[in-house]
């Protein structure tokens, strides 16, 4: 269960990460 969560909050991160960037990239 720890691992899991870890997982998840880093693919999160990196989701929002991109999100970020994209945004950065269009404007």
């Amino acid at each position: 269960p720890t691992v899991y969560e870890a997982v998840t909050k880093n693919i999160k991160e990196t989701c929002m990460s991109q999100i970020g960037w994209n945004r950065v990239i269009v404007e």
